[in-house]
């Protein structure tokens, strides 16, 4: 069992139990809504986009485990010539945890309001230089903003988009 533990909040999560990687008894969610009046929360990977951009660079499938991931994460890596082997991959796996969407608004809806941001964020992305990598999607996207739309309603209706960005606002007490 993999325990990891945060050395700020003192959390313990662990990446086996109820799915990939949700927080041991949902800790930071229940911190967050403990110690936060207002609250931005980004994190990436979104357990259910299929794609670890970020961490792994590959595909995640998420309703298997980390470990069960790991060979068509190794095999990705090596038909795709990457250089990032098993042993790199799992301490990428170890390091990362798999949250949906769906399932941290579920939570903070219990004590308060949850605004979504990622319309926002990926059309002011899109408009700036403020990301150096897929600049050939970017023009693409900025060309054909009906299908940038397209693309992002489909995203958020089933809450699949790669990173998330939530605004919380604390309206229940929380104990």
């Amino acid at each position: 069992q993999i325990i990891k533990e945060n050395k700020v909040l003192g959390l313990k999560c662990t990446g086996q139990g109820r799915g990939q990687g949700y927080l041991k008894s949902d800790s930071l969610i229940h911190e967050i809504t403990r110690i936060s009046k207002n609250a931005f929360i980004s994190y990436a990977p979104n357990k259910w986009c299929g794609y670890d951009w970020g961490h792994v660079n590959g595909p995640v499938i998420p309703f298997l485990s980390k470990y069960q991931s790991l060979p068509l994460l190794t095999f990705w890596h090596k038909i795709r010539n990457t250089g990032r082997n098993q042993k790199m991959l799992r301490k990428s796996l170890n390091e990362t945890f798999y949250i949906s969407r769906y399932h941290l608004e579920k939570e903070l809806r219990k004590y308060g309001t949850v605004k979504n941001v990622f319309r926002d964020f990926i059309n002011f992305s899109i408009r700036s230089d403020y990301h150096f990598v897929g600049g050939k999607l970017k023009t693409f996207l900025l060309k054909h903003k009906i299908l940038k739309k397209i693309i992002i309603t489909l995203l958020l209706f089933f809450k699949i988009e790669p990173m998330v960005y939530l605004f919380f606002t604390k309206t229940r007490h929380v104990q």
